[in-house]
């Protein structure tokens, strides 16, 4: 708790199987019902982002359960606002040069560049 406390930014991140959100992070959004009951003010303070890829090709509503259940986990946090990166059909994409950090460098404020180290 101290961590998540500190952290300048939260990000859940998660691949998609059968539509939902893997046990681990299911197991992590569990762990903070002690936010649920007492939701913090941190807009404006902190960030929040919420990464989702599934290796499936495109179709309908692949990504409908997963968002909501982060979108449902962040608000509870106190987030108003947070932004979510979709990225599907991972199977049969290569991993192209840091895709998936190039887009997160896009999010105002998730990563800076210090030299050669990402924060």
């Amino acid at each position: 708790y101290q961590k998540i406390e500190e952290a300048n930014h939260l990000i859940f991140a998660s691949p998609v199987y059968f539509n939902g959100v893997t046990w681990l992070l299911k197991k992590a959004i569990d762990r903070m019902q002690v936010y649920f009951s007492n939701p913090r003010d941190w807009q404006g303070k902190k960030s929040a982002c919420l990464l989702l890829t599934a290796g499936a090709k495109p179709y309908p509503d692949q990504f409908t359960a997963s968002y909501l259940e982060g979108q449902i986990t962040l608000k509870s946090l106190g987030y108003k606002a947070f932004t979510c990166i979709q990225v599907g059909d991972t199977d049969r994409r290569p991993y192209e040069a840091g895709f998936l950090r190039k887009e997160a460098i896009k999010i105002d404020g998730i990563n800076r560049r210090k030299g050669n180290q990402w924060e």
